[in-house]
């Protein structure tokens, strides 16, 4: 069965579906844009299509393979980016379609809905004043968006048991505004707890709505959708990993409901006890401390970041959910009302100077209201304060209005809660335009901290002259490799430091099964029961695939397309980047490395990665 695509032409308001033999909405949208040659396009031009799907393992007894992938031209990246979230396409497939691309840009702001009743789809498009939608209720932001569609629209979502997807305000202002959803209780016409997630890397939400006009999205139907029937599963389980599949998937995502072992679980859970003095605090000032001094602030997390979290999500209750699809690891830890996981917090939390829990979830309510990829804002909140606590820069430069403490040498724990007031104020200097923070809200981090001199102070890599990437919070050189997709886990992220040339065939091994994960609309968290059955479970949907090929040849399109639309990895331009990778060389005493020049390394790696890419 062909991979079925409503095309949605802004420019004309008009619609279609296209049909094409593709596994996933990964080679879908590389196939497009190859069409249409957009690398010649700038990132946010309208005629670039922007697409979100599901993958073709959907509607059968398959868990955690509903995820919907959103995939863009990223005004950061300067190529064209992959970001998803859970649980979305187990509604959306509903719809009776693969994934929706949109084309174009409408004259105003839009809400579109997309519904399908007993076979028939319908697309309806409402313009919208971004003013009201985030301003409506008593709420602002997203929250008053929420509000608004349940007002607005309950009788569209109601009937079709549609989920939104919502842009925020810094959609409209920054080049790294996020995608949100939410999954709804339609017996309280409300909103699940828990039930959420982002599609925030790359900037899709600034993408959506700044070159197309479309600020909201409501999918849902009645289509029915056929899969893998559990006992066609359990016969693929028995025959490669010796026991049935709910056995095999209670094992391998354990982590994420919960280790006994470790007497907690979920991704903040697991990280701050599991990477301890590894985790990235001060604006990865950490990298630069002793080990004795890094349990000291690996022991101030545990104590004031983590046990409050562990007390209320294990000990006195479990409130645990799930991202919207049926899923029975429910890694969604809830701590007063907020799904706490480790990125967004660690953003806001040890990495910007704030160790308590209750100021740093003050921090991350603010940054998901206003639309934000959370990773992407612990960066530039990181770097303002480290640039006005060094007095290269004044407070209100920055967009701040005094200084906070983020030198490990003289910071106390004490200082969490002046921190993230002066957070909450970044982030709306961000959306904004205020000071430095304003600055790198428009045009991204890279540029901004060039400008002003401090990008020595800064984390990314870069990508081609003027595009860039923050990676995710982990202290390992696999997260700033020269590779071509950033941002995500398309990488050997682990804590380690091997030979460059070795390093780099790990890398790649990786990044081919998670960019399969990704296409099959499968979540990382289930990646240990689905990577050793990918090519089977696509059999039992009528598709036969070599999986590593099929992976190789894509992962080297989209390598391709980065070097027509200029945004290839270039060396580090930071040394606070450099330091990160060559600092993990000195913690795990690889006593070949410790004197080498960072650029040995990295010249090393990626003429062993280029050549893995190019075949």
């Amino acid at each position: 069965m062909k991979y079925r695509l409503l095309v949605i032409d802004a420019n004309q308001s008009k619609w279609r579906i296209e049909e094409g033999n593709w596994i996933g909405p990964l080679d879908a949208v590389i196939d497009l844009n190859n069409r249409l040659e957009t690398w010649r396009m700038k990132p946010l031009d309208p005629e670039i299509p922007f697409l979100i799907g599901w993958g073709r393992l959907v509607g059968g007894n398959l868990m955690g393979v509903h995820r919907a992938i959103t995939v863009f031209r990223s005004p950061q990246t300067g190529t064209i980016h992959v970001s998803a979230m859970g649980g979305a396409g187990y509604r959306f497939m509903k719809s009776g379609i693969n994934g929706i691309t949109i084309i174009g840009k409408f004259r105003n702001p839009t809400i579109i809905l997309i519904g399908s009743r007993m076979g028939k789809l319908s697309v309806e498009v409402n313009e919208t004043a971004l003013d009201r939608l985030w301003n409506y209720g008593g709420h602002t932001g997203i929250e008053a968006a929420k509000q608004f569609l349940l007002d607005t629209y309950w009788d569209f979502i109601s009937l079709h048991r549609a989920r939104p997807i919502i842009t925020g305000p810094a959609a409209a202002t920054t080049v790294m505004g996020a995608i949100a959803s939410y999954d709804v209780d339609y017996g309280k016409k409300s909103f699940k707890p828990g039930a959420e997630d982002f599609a925030a890397r790359g900037g899709g939400g600034s993408t959506l709505l700044q070159g197309h006009n479309v600020a909201v999205m409501l999918i849902g139907g009645d289509s029915e959708v056929s899969g893998p029937r559990i006992n066609e599963v359990d016969q693929v389980f028995m025959r490669k990993m010796g026991k049935p599949y709910i056995a095999t998937l209670s094992e391998k995502t354990i982590k994420y409901r919960f280790d006994p072992q470790l007497g907690t679980g979920g991704t903040f859970g697991v990280n701050y006890v599991h990477y301890r003095e590894l985790i990235p605090m001060f604006n990865f000032q950490s990298i630069y401390l002793s080990l004795e001094e890094r349990k000291k602030w690996a022991d101030a997390a545990i104590q004031y970041f983590w046990k409050p979290f562990q007390e209320e999500a294990f000990i006195k209750s479990r409130s645990w959910y799930n991202c919207g699809e049926p899923c029975s690891v429910v890694c969604k830890k809830v701590w007063r009302g907020k799904k706490i996981d480790y990125e967004p917090l660690n953003a806001v939390g040890p990495y910007i100077g704030v160790f308590t829990l209750g100021d740093a979830v003050k921090v991350a309510d603010e940054v998901d209201n206003y639309g934000f990829d959370s990773i992407e804002v612990g960066y530039d909140l990181g770097l303002a304060f480290e640039a006005v606590e060094r007095g290269l820069i004044d407070p209100s430069e920055a967009g701040l209005s005094g200084r906070p403490v983020i030198d490990p040498s003289s910071y106390d724990v004490s200082s969490s809660e002046s921190n993230a007031a002066l957070a909450l104020e970044g982030v709306k200097a961000m959306v904004k335009g205020e000071g430095l923070l304003g600055r790198i809200g428009l045009i991204g981090l890279r540029q901004a901290a060039i400008e002003r001199k401090l990008n020595d102070y800064a984390v990314y890599v870069p990508l081609g002259s003027r595009y860039y990437m923050t990676p995710n919070y982990y202290w390992a050189p696999g997260m700033v490799a020269p590779v071509y997709m950033l941002g995500r886990y398309w990488t050997n992220y682990n804590p380690t430091f091997m030979d460059p040339g070795e390093f780099a065939k790990s890398v790649y091994s990786r990044a081919l099964m998670e960019l399969a994960i990704d296409n099959a609309g499968a979540c990382r968290f289930h990646r240990g029961w689905l990577e050793p059955v990918i090519e089977e479970a696509y059999g039992l949907v009528g598709i036969n695939i070599n999986i590593e090929k099929f992976a190789a040849s894509l992962y080297r399109e989209f390598a391709e397309y980065s070097r027509r639309a200029g945004a290839m990895p270039m060396y580090w331009e930071s040394k606070r980047t450099s330091d990160m990778v060559m600092s993990m060389a000195r913690e795990l005493g690889a006593k070949d490395w410790i004197e080498r020049s960072p650029r040995e390394w990295y010249d090393k790696f990626k003429e062993t990665f280029d050549a893995l890419v190019n075949g």
